[in-house]
């Protein structure tokens, strides 16, 4: 019990913290918050990097990689759906979706599942710590600011909670982050192929894009 209540508190304070700096990183980005976020995961990926260089070589599995294609195949299947049967709609989506696609991930899943992961599983174990890594990943995405917390602003975004619990599971038997790197790369490109064939899905499934 107390080893599950250290991994709660480390994980949410790693979340308040990681908000704080984005906050204060902000304003010399233009105030775009997620730009302050990229910019975060992006030194902390190198720091994981010159210290893990391993954990980008390729899985021995090959297979890890399908859930990636699955996602991506049953997007398009959705919107051929939607466009079949008439009804679909379309929706712009912002350049920064590209690099929501081609760049955040790789930062996002090397810090949160080769740095704060590896960190919460040598405390709890693989179990725990990568349960409580999903928390950390999925708490930061609601702004845990100090403010906020304050306020009891503060919440569980679904869809990045899954989204972590899958790339945790990934890392935990590739032993490296390219299969995670793809499942996220593949689940932000749905919302560019859910805009562009059938932007219905993304109201349909708007608890996932929280």
């Amino acid at each position: 019990m107390k080893s599950v209540l250290l991994l709660l508190a480390v994980s949410l304070g790693v979340a308040v913290c990681l908000a704080e700096i984005y906050q204060a990183l902000a304003p010399l980005v233009g105030g775009v918050g997620w730009l302050a976020a990229l910019a975060v995961h992006a030194a902390l990926a190198l720091v994981v990097l010159v210290r893990r260089p391993w954990v980008l070589k390729l899985p021995a599995r090959k297979a890890l990689f399908l859930p990636a294609a699955v996602v991506l195949l049953g997007c398009l299947v959705l919107a051929a759906v939607g466009q079949l049967f008439g009804g679909a709609t379309s929706r712009a989506v912002g350049g920064e979706q590209w690099a929501w696609i081609l760049i955040v991930p790789w930062a996002e899943e090397l810090v949160f599942r080769a740095g704060i992961g590896d960190g919460l599983r040598r405390l709890g174990g693989p179990l725990w710590g990568s349960w409580f890594s999903a928390i950390a990943f999925a708490v930061v995405h609601g702004q845990p600011t100090l403010a906020n917390v304050a306020h009891l602003r503060i919440g569980l975004p679904l869809g990045p909670f899954l989204l972590a619990l899958c790339c945790e599971a990934l890392y935990v038997r590739a032993g490296k982050v390219l299969p995670g790197v793809a499942f996220h790369a593949a689940c932000n490109a749905s919302v560019v192929l859910f805009a562009y064939g059938d932007a219905r899905w993304l109201d349909w499934l708007s608890p996932l894009y929280s």
